[in-house]
């Protein structure tokens, strides 16, 4: 039997980093948004759409974002994913830019 050290063995692993933002609407069109259909998304290409929770875009290279509607208050949040925190924040501003447009 082997025994691996795994002091140290957190710090190795890449972990995505995610990232998210609240956006506030009265009767915006955001709406319009998520009823799209998308091949590309701000420039880049679009692998898959999911339409369970909102808007949920994963491009070619794995990253996503997620656009979701509240239920209940007149705002919008935004997740993303990406392999890295500054990465992660640029695609929300991304989202946060499209969709208000």
């Amino acid at each position: 039997m082997r025994f691996v050290d795994a002091h140290g063995l957190r710090d190795k692993i890449q972990y995505p980093s995610v990232s998210s933002q609240v956006i506030h609407f009265g009767t915006s069109g955001w709406r319009g948004v998520i009823a799209e259909d998308f091949t590309f998304a701000g420039g880049r290409r679009v692998a898959r759409t999911d339409r369970t929770d909102g808007l949920r875009l994963t491009f070619d290279d794995g990253e996503w974002v997620l656009i979701r509607p509240s239920g209940t208050e007149p705002l919008v949040r935004i997740y993303t994913e990406s392999g890295s925190a500054a990465k992660s924040r640029e695609l929300a501003e991304e989202a946060r830019v499209w969709i208000t447009q």
